[in-house]
């Protein structure tokens, strides 16, 4: 029973092309997962932990680092940095911080 159940899903994804549509959707899930486990509890878990805030700042100045200088070399923008901040000529501002990095 469940073969069968897979093999008329597997035939109606292939005969209709609905694998990106399926991919978009399992990626979906697993995202909202991985956000429900991360804000409920994982990131607090986390933080006590001895060296994980340490590793987020320095992960986020590594982010920083090539940042500012595409900024200020390739796209030529004037700017003044103040720990990890880029600040702009017309008041405007970006910092990175800790969930920039990726953690």
């Amino acid at each position: 029973m469940t073969n069968k159940l897979i093999q008329d899903y597997t035939s109606f994804v292939k005969k209709n092309k609905l694998q990106p549509i399926v991919d978009v959707a399992i990626f979906g899930i697993i995202i909202v997962f991985f956000h429900f486990l991360w804000w409920n509890g994982l990131k607090s878990f986390l933080l006590n932990f001895m060296g994980f805030q340490q590793l987020e700042l320095f992960l986020a100045h590594q982010v920083f680092l090539p940042a500012a200088w595409v900024v200020e070399n390739i796209l030529q923008y004037p700017i003044k940095t103040v720990g990890n901040a880029l600040f702009f000529e017309n008041n405007g501002y970006v910092e990175v911080v800790g969930s920039c990095s990726g953690l």
